[in-house]
């Protein structure tokens, strides 16, 4: 009796400890590291990115969507300013007026009714370094920009914080 009671005991709790392991591997929402994402930004450049419904304009969006996709979670939909509200996956983190770590996502506000009225988001390398594409030009491909951040349009909003995977010492 005393040995069905210890093996039942042991049995659960196996049961709790392969539970836990397989939540805390779950609650990642991404494997890739934020280099492995400035990695693929770079890898980006001179390409436009989104679909091609004909009309020759890749949007600022379409490049973060591909991005959400690449870093193994759904995309979503809206215009750049949408970002500052949109659903995130889990373990992201938005901040408003907040300073960017290396892969995040720049979130930029709508402006005036003529200029970025839709917002812009781009990805963060550096403080004077960005990635983006440029929507409201035909033919737009991904570019490396050197300008600040906060100055690159005047609507910085913030920043959104994918859980990347920690970078491991070699």
């Amino acid at each position: 009796m005393l040995k069905k009671r210890l093996l039942s005991a042991l049995l659960c709790l196996c049961i709790v400890v392969g539970m836990l392991s397989t939540m805390t591997t779950t609650a990642q929402a991404t494997s890739k590291t934020a280099d492995d994402a400035i990695n693929w930004a770079r890898g980006q450049v001179g390409h436009s990115v989104g679909y091609n419904d004909g009309s020759g304009y890749y949007q600022c969006v379409e490049f973060i969507q591909a991005y959400y996709q690449w870093l193994g979670v759904n995309r979503v939909i809206g215009n750049g300013a949408d970002y500052a509200t949109n659903d995130l996956p889990t373990g992201w983190i938005r901040t408003a007026g907040g300073t960017p770590q290396k892969g995040d996502i720049l979130v930029y506000s709508k402006y005036t009714d003529t200029v970025q009225q839709y917002g812009h988001v781009a990805i963060y390398e550096s403080d004077n370094v960005l990635y983006d594409q440029d929507g409201s030009v035909w033919g737009a491909t991904v570019k490396r920009q050197t300008a600040n951040y906060r100055t690159y349009a005047p609507n910085y909003w913030g920043c959104i914080h994918p859980d990347f995977t920690p970078t491991q010492p070699t």
